[in-house]
C-alpha cells in the first residue's frame, strides 16, 4: 500500500497542471492586491493588512480549489482509464481498493500542498504589500488571539471539505470515465450550490457550501457542538463516496 501511495503522489508532484496552477494562485492574489491598491476607497469593502491577507486568500480560493481538484481527479482517474495505465498497474498483484486508496491519499495530499503553498506565499506577499498591522483581521473585523495559530487552524481546516469534494469528483470520473464529463459536473456543482440557498438549510449540506465556510468556525470561535456537526457531515461525504469508488472499482472491468 505504501508504495502505492508514494507511486501516486509521484505522479501527481510531476504533473506540469499542477504547477500551473500555483501560479494561477499567485495570479489570484496579485489581483487581490492590485484591487485593494488601485480602487477607489469608496469602493474597498473592508480594511486589510499583511498579517490578515492569508487568512482572506483562504476564503477567497474555493473556485481555484474546486477547479484544481476536478483536473487532478480527472488526470488521476479518466485520463489513466482511457489511456490504459491502469490495466497496467492491476494487472500486477494490486489490490483494487488499496489502489484506490492510494489515489484518495494522493489527491488530500497534493489539496494539502496547495493549501500550504497558499499560506506561506500570502505571508510573503502580503508583508511585501501592506503593513503588518497591529491585529489579525477577518473582513475587516479584528480577530482576538494569536495570528499564526488562528491563519495555521483556519488553514487547515480547509483541508477536510476539500477533500471531501474530491472523494465525490474521484466518484465521478470513476463512474463517467471522461474527463470532460469529470470536470464540468464539478464546476457545475460549484455554481449550481448558492441556488440552494433558497431551500434554507439544505444548503448547509453542500460541501461547496463547507468548502466556502468550515474554515471560519476556527476564526469565529464556533462551538465544539457546531464543529463536530459539520464535521460528521464532511466525513459521511468522505466515507459515503470513498466506499462508492471502492465498489465500483471492485466491479468495474478495466482490464478489457
Amino acid at each position: 500500500m505504501l508504495s502505492l501511495v508514494k507511486n501516486e503522489i509521484y505522479k501527481v508532484f510531476r504533473l506540469k497542471k499542477f504547477y500551473l496552477f500555483m501560479g494561477v494562485i499567485l495570479a489570484l492574489q496579485a489581483v487581490e492586491i492590485f484591487q485593494y491598491k488601485f480602487l477607489p476607497q469608496g469602493k474597498i469593502a473592508f480594511s486589510l493588512n499583511g498579517q490578515s491577507f492569508p487568512l482572506e486568500m483562504i476564503g477567497n480560493h474555493s473556485i481555484i480549489m474546486v477547479m484544481f481538484i476536478a483536473v487532478l481527479a480527472a488526470d488521476m482517474i479518466a485520463d489513466e482509464y482511457r489511456n490504459g495505465t491502469f490495466k497496467l498497474v492491476l494487472l500486477r498483484p494490486v489490490n483494487r481498493i488499496q489502489f484506490i486508496g492510494a489515489k484518495c491519499v494522493a489527491l488530500t495530499v497534493s489539496i494539502t500542498a496547495i493549501v500550504c503553498f497558499t499560506v506561506i506565499t500570502s505571508y510573503i506577499i502580503g508583508a511585501i504589500a501592506f503593513d503588518w498591522g497591529n491585529h489579525l483581521l477577518f473582513q475587516g473585523v479584528p480577530i482576538a488571539g494569536n495570528s499564526f495559530a488562528i491563519t495555521l487552524k483556519s488553514a487547515f481546516a480547509s483541508i477536510l471539505p476539500s477533500a471531501g469534494f474530491g472523494m465525490l469528483v474521484i466518484f465521478i470520473a470513476l463512474i463517467t470515465g471522461n474527463i470532460g464529463i469529470t470536470i464540468g459536473s464539478a464546476l457545475a456543482l460549484f455554481f449550481i450550490s448558492p441556488l440552494l440557498e433558497r431551500y434554507g438549510n439544505i444548503s448547509k449540506y453542500s460541501i461547496i457550501y463547507l468548502m466556502n465556510t468550515f474554515h471560519e468556525m476556527f476564526i469565529n470561535s464556533a462551538t465544539l457542538v457546531q464543529i463536530f456537526a459539520k464535521t460528521g457531515v464532511i466525513a459521511a461525504y468522505i466515507a459515503l463516496f470513498y466506499v462508492g469508488s471502492a465498489i465500483f472499482m471492485k466491479r468495474k472491468d478495466v482490464l478489457l
